[in-house]
């Protein structure tokens, strides 16, 4: 009778084609196992947990264990994970999908809020489940070891137990694409910096995929504009943004901060061109050469989707932008002003016909806004 269950389960299961729908059916199974104790005994539940650890081993019907997991991962159901791992003895550690991603590697990265690398609560404790539950410092497919997942979750403590405990090697570059400290550096992560630099990591370490310095890898695109994070600091009391105090760990123990990345660029060039005010600033106060700035600001409007040009004030980043780098002393050749100028107004005209699709003409004054917005440019351009 039991072989005739499971028969029916796992044809049940090849019956649906998607593999997501697949998973859910399997985690469905599970939650339905898990609740039989109730009223018919541990002993009806383990004969359905034995049934499920039979099949989620069998290739046919999931070709990764990791697949099985899928719908409980998306949804970040953890009772599920917890039991597969818990209860029917499926190593969640090892488990991979198909392009050789762990589950820890899966979650970290897909779970990522932009842009402030952010997680929410319920993926945040499958995450930290995973770490405080390893017992070594797991590698993937792809290289990706647990140490690099906990850098880009950024807890201290944590990192230190896979440094003393584990074995974790701070300047790990043989396995995966980036290092340790360039992962916690450009997440904005300022205890695994700081814990990162103090055991030795390399504040000058290259990536060789995108060919550039660590001090690159901080500038991000500015989408947010959000008064914790992403407004211009105007105070000089105020609190430094954690991208400053990341610049001044990484230059306190020797980056170099005017190294060039593999399309000739200096990081405070390449910021200048994220328009990533903030490390702009940092770069600025330790003093970042403006030598070529005028030549090699690069700004694209491509580089936007249309929901950013939409719902963020883009094209007043620049004027902010210029601001700032004028009153550190920038000259600005007429080369430079052009290449601000061509990339505000195409922002700008973006924002102008969004608006008008929103709104009607009667309802909003789009020439007087046009007209405050130019008037604010012009004002920075004579600077």
């Amino acid at each position: 009778m039991a072989r005739e269950s499971m028969r029916k389960k796992r044809s049940k299961l090849l019956s649906i084609q998607d593999m997501e729908d697949r998973s859910k059916e399997f985690c469905r199974m599970m939650t339905e196992g898990a609740y039989q104790t109730l009223y018919r005994g541990e002993y009806v539940q383990n004969l359905l947990f034995e049934e499920l650890k039979i099949i989620i081993k069998d290739t046919s019907v999931f070709p990764n264990e990791a697949d099985a997991m899928l719908f409980a991962l998306k949804n970040n159901h953890f009772p599920i994970l917890a039991y597969l791992h818990e209860r029917m003895a499926v190593n969640i550690h090892e488990a991979e999908f198909a392009d050789g991603r762990s589950v820890l590697h899966w979650l970290v990265k897909q779970k990522c809020v932009e842009p402030h690398k952010t997680y929410l609560e319920s993926a945040k404790l499958i995450i930290d489940y995973l770490l405080e539950d390893a017992q070594e410092n797991y590698q993937d497919g792809q290289g990706f070891t647990y140490f690099h997942g906990a850098c880009m979750i950024g807890d201290f403590l944590t990192l230190q137990r896979f440094i003393l405990t584990l074995g974790a090697h701070v300047c790990n570059i043989d396995t995966y694409a980036l290092s340790p400290l360039y992962i916690a550096a450009k997440c904005g992560r300022e205890e695994a910096v700081r814990c990162l630099l103090y055991y030795g990591a390399n504040p000058n370490w290259y990536d060789r995929r995108q060919g550039s310095r660590i001090l690159h890898g901080l500038a991000r695109l500015r989408r947010c504009d959000c008064p914790e994070a992403c407004w211009p600091l105007t105070d000089p009391d105020s609190a430094p943004r954690p991208v400053e105090v990341i610049v001044d760990m990484l230059v306190r123990r020797g980056a170099r901060i005017d190294e060039r990345n593999v399309a000739g660029l200096t990081p405070l060039e390449w910021a200048v061109s994220r328009l990533d005010y903030s490390l702009t600033r940092a770069l600025l106060r330790h003093g970042a050469s403006l030598r070529n700035l005028n030549e090699n600001i690069s700004l694209n409007i491509k580089d936007y989707t249309k929901y950013e040009l939409m719902f963020y004030p883009v094209a007043l980043y620049v004027p902010e932008m210029m601001e700032l780098l004028t009153t550190k002393g920038f000259v600005m050749n007429s080369l430079a002003r052009s290449k601000f100028l061509m990339f505000w107004s195409e922002a700008a005209k973006h924002e102008m016909d969004d608006m008008q699709s929103l709104v009607s003409s009667e309802l909003f004054n789009f020439v007087g806004v046009a007209i405050l917005i130019r008037l604010r440019l012009i004002h920075f351009f004579a600077l």
